[in-house]
């Protein structure tokens, strides 16, 4: 059997491979926007999830910070409420002082000159009624 080609036959082949060839072209240009369209969709989403742990890490962090914030203003607080309690009792100490040094003047100038005994009397109302209110 003896098998020949004419040029019909040549022409009709590259024809079809040209047909073929120019389908396959057009096929790609149409489905080249879908695909481009697909590949931008599948960046987009790798850039959210990176930004979706970026932002969950700043929300952590932004948490501990208020955490610590709140730590710090809790800490003023107290602060705050020992030093008023200290001022306090800076004040009583020096209220004290007062009474328990205007006894001893009134003591030491009853020793030296024998006197004021009014004084005494006084002092010791003075000392009665601090020690009362206290």
């Amino acid at each position: 059997m003896v098998f020949t080609i004419n040029s019909d036959q040549v022409l009709w082949l590259c024809t079809s491979l040209a047909a073929v060839w120019t389908a396959w072209g057009i096929f790609k240009q149409i489905k080249k926007p879908s695909d481009d369209h697909r590949a931008m969709l599948l960046k987009h989403d790798d850039n959210l999830k990176e930004h979706e742990e970026l932002f969950a890490k700043d929300n952590r962090r932004l948490m501990s910070l208020e955490d610590g914030y709140r730590k710090m203003l809790e800490w003023q607080t107290e602060q705050h409420r020992i030093n008023m309690e200290n001022e306090r009792r800076f004040k009583e100490d020096e209220e004290s002082r007062k009474v328990i040094m205007k006894s001893l003047y009134v003591i030491i100038n009853h020793t030296i000159t024998g006197n004021g005994i009014d004084q005494l009397k006084n002092v010791r109302d003075d000392l009665n009624n601090y020690l009362i209110e206290k």
